[in-house]
C-alpha cells in the first residue's frame, strides 16, 4: 500500500520527489497538503451528501413529550414543527405568551393530533423562580427530547470593550440564555431520562463556537457557543451508556432574525429545511453539523489556520461594525 502511494504521488509531483532544490520541496508539500485538504472536504461531502438522504428515524422511541425552548420564530419553531410531524407532543418555552399562542395554534392547525403545552420563560432572568417554576410545568410528563434552542447574539459586530456602551447588560444576558439556559434545562431533565433509561437532549450551538480562530468582534457569543458543543460532548460520553443521548448541532447561517438573512440559498437554509436536517441527526454523534453543504463549509473553514482565519473574519466583521456604527449615528442624527 506505502509503494502504491508513493508511485501515486510521484506520477502526479514528477521529478519534484527526486533530489528537490528546497523551492521545489516546498511547493512538493504544499501540492501534498492541497490533495489532503481536498480529500479531507469531499469525504466531509459524500457523508453529508449520504446523511441528507438517509431515512428519518423513529424519536417516539424516546419518550411522548419534547421540550423546545426559544419556541416561537426561527429553527425552534421549526424543530417543534418536525417534532410534532412526527407525532411527538410539544412542551413551547419562550419569553412571550402573546408569540407563544401563536406557535401553539400554528402546531395545532397543522397536527391536531398531538398535544402542545406552552411555558412563558424569560431565560434573561436571574429570578431563582424561572427554573422552579419550569419544573413544576413540565413535572409528570414523559420527556423524552429536549432541543436548548434559545439563543442570544450581539447586535452586530463589537469590540469586546464597546459592549457596555452598546447595551450594558448584553454580555451577561448572552450567558445567562446560551450557557445558563442550556445547563440548567438539562439539569431539569435528566434525572428522568436517566431513570427511565432513554431520551435525547439536542443543544444548538453555532459555527462560532466550532470555527478555529473564534468569532472575533463576537467573542461573548462565539465562546457561549464553545460552551455548548464541550458540555455536549462531555456529556454525550457520560450518558450514553445510561442510555440518554446528548449532541450538538451547529448550523452555520440560516434565515433568521439574528443573522438578518431573507432569502434562503443552497448555503443558507430556511429555518423548516434545516430543522427537517437536524431532527434526522438525532442519535447520530456528540457534535454535528446537521445540514448537508453547512457541512461541507464547515470541513473547508476548519481546514483553514487560525493564523490566516482570524485576520480574515476579523476585517470582515470590522466592516460589519462600521457599518452599525454608521446606522446608528445616522439614526440618531434623525431623532434630533
Amino acid at each position: 500500500m506505502a509503494a502504491a502511494y508513493a508511485q501515486f504521488y510521484k506520477a502526479i509531483l514528477g521529478d519534484f520527489l527526486s533530489s528537490p532544490t528546497p523551492a521545489q520541496a516546498v511547493l512538493s508539500a504544499s501540492v501534498l497538503l492541497g490533495l489532503g485538504v481536498i480529500a479531507y472536504v469531499a469525504v466531509y461531502a459524500l457523508l453529508a451528501l449520504a446523511h441528507a438522504l438517509w431515512p428519518a428515524k423513529n424519536l417516539r422511541k424516546y419518550g411522548e413529550w419534547a421540550v423546545v425552548t426559544g419556541a416561537t420564530d426561527g429553527i425552534g419553531l421549526a424543530y417543534a414543527k418536525q417534532l410534532a410531524k412526527r407525532g411527538i407532543s410539544v412542551v413551547l418555552i419562550s419569553r412571550s405568551a402573546e408569540r407563544l399562542a401563536t406557535a401553539e395554534a400554528e402546531i395545532k392547525a397543522k397536527y391536531p393530533a398531538v398535544l402542545t403545552k406552552t411555558v412563558a420563560a424569560d431565560f434573561s432572568s436571574t429570578d431563582p423562580a424561572l427554573y422552579t417554576n419550569i419544573a413544576k410545568q413540565i413535572e409528570g410528563l414523559d420527556i423524552g427530547i429536549l432541543v436548548n434552542n434559545v439563543g442570544l447574539s450581539y447586535p452586530s459586530a463589537l469590540f469586546f470593550h464597546e459592549l457596555p456602551s452598546v447595551d450594558a447588560a448584553l454580555a451577561d444576558n448572552i450567558i445567562a440564555v446560551n450557557v445558563t439556559a442550556t445547563t440548567r434545562m438539562t439539569a431539569l431533565v435528566v434525572p428522568g431520562m436517566v431513570k427511565k433509561g432513554k431520551g435525547a437532549i439536542i443543544n444548538i450551538s453555532s459555527a462560532a463556537g466550532r470555527i478555529p480562530a473564534g468569532n472575533p468582534l463576537y467573542a461573548v457569543y462565539s465562546a457561549s457557543k464553545a460552551y455548548v458543543d464541550y458540555f455536549s460532548r462531555s456529556l454525550h460520553y457520560e450518558l450514553k451508556p445510561l442510555g440518554v443521548h446528548v449532541q450538538c448541532q451547529s448550523p452555520y447561517f440560516v434565515t433568521s432574525k439574528m443573522s438578518k438573512i431573507k432569502r434562503a440559498s443552497l448555503t443558507v437554509p430556511d429555518p423548516n429545511a434545516f430543522a427537517a436536517a437536524a431532527a434526522k441527526a438525532i442519535g447520530c454523534g456528540a457534535s454535528v453539523v446537521p445540514f448537508w453543504t453547512h457541512c461541507i463549509e464547515d470541513s473547508i473553514i476548519r481546514s483553514i489556520p487560525a493564523a490566516v482565519s482570524g485576520p480574515l473574519l476579523t476585517r470582515l466583521h470590522k466592516g460589519i461594525r462600521a457599518a452599525f456604527f454608521r446606522k446608528r449615528a445616522a439614526g440618531e442624527k434623525k431623532e434630533q
